[in-house]
């Protein structure tokens, strides 16, 4: 999977539910998000764009990405690449993931 930036435990694997909110609570870190790549067959179907804020946001789905991760990029060059937690984890190991990224 290579390095991480971060982690993250949506609620579910739907991406319209969980993107828009994950993406607002980057934005103190990676500046304005511009784009989030995903694996396809990880999360339902997304549309192209989405808006966060009033802000669109791409949404870049491949097959080719690891189902564990999403990669967010900002419009300076920022990117991070986050650690996805299953929805379905129990709470205790998903928060020992957490705790391990420092992120919560």
């Amino acid at each position: 999977m290579g390095t991480v930036d971060g982690a993250w435990w949506p609620r579910s694997r739907d991406s319209l539910a969980e993107f828009p909110a994950m993406i607002a609570g980057l934005k103190h870190r990676l500046g304005r998000p511009s784009r989030v790549a995903f694996n396809v067959n990880a999360w339902t179907a997304a549309p192209r764009r989405v808006l966060v804020d009033g802000q669109a946001v791409s949404l870049e789905g491949f097959r080719s990405l690891d189902e564990h991760t999403v990669l967010v990029s900002g419009y300076a060059w920022h990117r991070m690449v986050l650690l996805v937690i299953p929805p379905e984890a129990s709470e205790h190991a998903a928060k020992a993931a957490l705790a391990l990224r420092d992120v919560s």
